[in-house]
């Protein structure tokens, strides 16, 4: 469970906060943060992350408040992969774990990319894959770390309908696997309808939880 508490961001040149004083909670399971843009969804991730400066917030994860540096306790899927395109699979994810200094075995990779699918991959360059299948090695390439907390945004953005179901299926079910909150911030109100939470940022510096997680 991941814990966000009192967070207020204000950015310079603006007496509005983005976000006001917000309490959330990201239980194991899939969180959709949805709102239209500036309500804060990349704020809120920036937060998380402890990349952003903020007037008030502590974060919590299993109950012990995380510090300030607090970034390698999450893993990041962007909307635009960012894997190297001429490089294979493994590849992108044996470089992505040694930028990281993280120490992965070969059986490890494996189980990475049977978990999204893509077992038979490993030697394909990423620019001879489609747009879902990268976006299931960008997944991959994320849970090398073996995160606390997998943060998507927008990480159906740039995929078809098809693809983009796949994707929000696929996260769905990893969190249930690997026992972490995977939090997804979108535009697209199908790819939140599959998630197990929803959040919306209305844009005024609050926080709506629109559907919670069963008890």
């Amino acid at each position: 469970m991941l814990e966000v508490r009192n967070l207020t961001v204000t950015y310079p040149g603006s007496e509005r906060p983005v976000l006001d004083h917000v309490d959330l909670d990201f239980p194991i399971g899939t969180t959709a943060v949805v709102g239209p843009s500036g309500s804060g969804k990349s704020t809120l991730f920036s937060a998380l992350l402890g990349m952003v400066k903020v007037r008030s917030g502590r974060l919590f994860l299993e109950g012990k408040e995380l510090p300030e540096k607090r970034s390698q306790r999450f893993s990041v899927v962007h909307q635009d992969y960012r894997l190297v395109p001429f490089l294979t699979v493994l590849e992108n994810i044996r470089l992505s774990c040694e930028l990281h200094n993280v120490d992965v075995s070969g059986s490890r990779l494996d189980t990475l990319l049977s978990m999204v699918g893509l077992q038979d991959f490993e030697d394909r360059r990423i620019q001879t894959l489609s747009g879902g299948e990268k976006q299931r090695v960008a997944i991959s390439r994320a849970l090398a770390s073996s995160p606390s907390v997998l943060l998507a945004d927008e990480p159906t953005g740039a995929l078809d309908r098809k693809n983009s179901d796949n994707v929000s299926h696929l996260l769905r079910e990893i969190s249930k696997t690997s026992r972490i909150p995977v939090v997804l911030a979108t535009h697209d109100e199908k790819v939140a309808s599959v998630a197990d939470q929803l959040i919306r940022l209305v844009g005024d510096g609050s926080a709506v939880v629109e559907k919670d997680l069963p008890a």
